[in-house]
C-alpha cells in the first residue's frame, strides 16, 4: 500500500481502489491545500504527462462532503469544462476523489486576484451556460 504524509494526520495508508486509480502516476507529496479542509496532490503520469489530482478529506469535517464534489462535476460534465471524476471512494472516516487534471489555472490563483472583475464576468458566463 502506497502512503501520504498529510501535515495534520501523519502517514495515510491509501486504499487499494485509490493505488490502482493512480497506477503509473507519481507525485511530490506537496499539499496544494485550497480553501476547503482538504489535502490535494497532484500526480503526474510517467509516460503520458496526463494530470491527475488527489483530494482527500476527513468525514467529520465542516468541509461539505466530497461527494457532493464529484457528483456536481459529473452533472456539470456536459454543461462546462469541469474535472472528469475518475474515482470517489470512502474508506472509514476518510474521503477520497480522484480528478483528471484541466488546461489552465484555478481561480484560486493569485493571477486573478488581481483582476475581480474579470473573475466576476467569467464566473457570470458560467453560470448564464447552465441556467
Amino acid at each position: 500500500m502506497a502512503k501520504l504524509i498529510l501535515p495534520d494526520r501523519g502517514a495515510v495508508m491509501l486504499p487499494k481502489e485509490v493505488e490502482r486509480s493512480l497506477a503509473g502516476y507519481s507525485s511530490s507529496g506537496e499539499d496544494m491545500k485550497t480553501a476547503s479542509d482538504s489535502n490535494v496532490f497532484r500526480y503526474v503520469h510517467a509516460s503520458s504527462d496526463s494530470v491527475r489530482f488527489l483530494k482527500i478529506q476527513r468525514f467529520d469535517t465542516w468541509s461539505p462532503p466530497l461527494s457532493r464534489e464529484a457528483d456536481a462535476m459529473i452533472w456539470l460534465a456536459d454543461r462546462l469544462p469541469v474535472p472528469e471524476v475518475v474515482l470517489y471512494h470512502r474508506a472509514d472516516e476518510t474521503e477520497y476523489l480522484i480528478t483528471v487534471g484541466l488546461p489552465g489555472i484555478s481561480t484560486e490563483n493569485n493571477a486573478f486576484h488581481g483582476n475581480k472583475q474579470r473573475l466576476v464576468e467569467q464566473l457570470a458566463d458560467a453560470l448564464h451556460t447552465i441556467h
